[in-house]
């Protein structure tokens, strides 16, 4: 009887602290075919590093409530797609980007601890691998720069694109600004393996389903660029709007494989198709102890 208490005795509260990678999915960049916005379009070459931070609450055997604070940075660049229309555009960015999300947890196998040391048990006591998935909702901010370079001996600096008006945000009565916040559902799998008592590692893929589309600052169709006459009286920051808002090749440049006209009016990007990006993560979890720990959580009637 002693034996089965111990292996109730189960810690609800735990720490996590992970990091990992961030995958873009969007307008720009992606795979060598026409954008999808989904993890087909998935670009390896444009990971890059992110890290999380959360509290995770049991509230039954097999459910779980995790709350986390999570720090990415998403890129794309159409330089690393060999599709031509994408590449002819010749658009990239960077953005820094911070969630704030809760998700609800489904754990496949009920949630029990081993033996203290690890005394031959039956059945499936004595298993330390718990598969989950789950689901959310959340927030986030996003600031999309792009790479300005000042002159031919290659100085250059990030610029925030939207302080630009690439596609006429602010500018045109029928374009708004786009908010630098908005909202996210995330998704997704997991799995963790328990190595004592306390802690535990795990692996985490999320994606994101997002209601914005300009985390690239890339939506619509070209614009005239003498919209920018208007922008400001600096001749510099409307040749930086110009530029920023259609750096595709022209006819004369040597360099470009490929030459296709950007006229105004046509295409940028697909306002239909909203952006998306994901986390997979490594983390690590803590189950936080204090001297109320110690009791049967969850524990289950049985016929005798």
């Amino acid at each position: 009887m002693f034996a089965e208490a111990q292996t109730r005795k189960l810690r609800k509260d735990e720490f996590v602290f992970g990091m990992g990678g961030t995958g873009f999915m969007g307008e720009l960049g992606g795979a060598n075919t026409i954008g999808s916005n989904e993890p087909k379009d998935f670009d390896f070459k444009a990971v890059r590093p992110s890290f999380d931070f959360g509290y995770r609450l049991r509230i039954s055997d097999c459910w779980a409530i995790k709350t986390s604070i999570f720090y990415g940075m998403v890129y794309g660049s159409d330089q690393l797609t060999k599709e031509k229309f994408r590449n002819n555009r010749n658009l990239s960015f960077r953005s820094h980007l911070g969630e704030l999300s809760s998700q609800l947890e489904f754990f496949f196998m009920s949630n029990q601890e081993g033996h203290r040391y690890k005394l031959k048990t039956h059945g499936y006591r004595n298993i330390r691998i718990s598969p989950y998935m789950f689901a959310g909702i959340g927030g986030f901010y996003y600031n999309p720069q792009a790479k300005y370079f000042e002159n031919a001996n290659g100085t250059s600096s990030w610029v925030n694109l939207k302080d630009y008006h690439t596609e006429g945000q602010g500018i045109l009565p029928t374009r708004k600004k786009y908010s630098n916040f908005a909202f996210c559902i995330p998704f997704g799998v997991g799995v963790t393996y328990g190595w004592t008592k306390y802690w535990s590692i795990g692996l985490e893929y999320g994606f994101r389903k997002t209601f914005t589309d300009y985390i690239d600052d890339c939506s619509t169709t070209y614009v005239d660029p003498k919209i920018y006459g208007n922008v400001d009286n600096s001749d510099i920051h409307t040749f930086m709007s110009t530029k920023l808002a259609n750096p595709s090749p022209t006819k004369g440049d040597i360099d470009s494989p490929f030459y296709i006209s950007t006229q105004p009016g046509m295409q940028r990007g697909d306002p239909k198709k909203k952006d998306a990006y994901m986390f997979a993560m490594i983390n690590i979890f803590y189950k936080i102890h204090n001297n109320k720990n110690f009791f049967p959580l969850f524990q289950k009637k049985r016929k005798y």
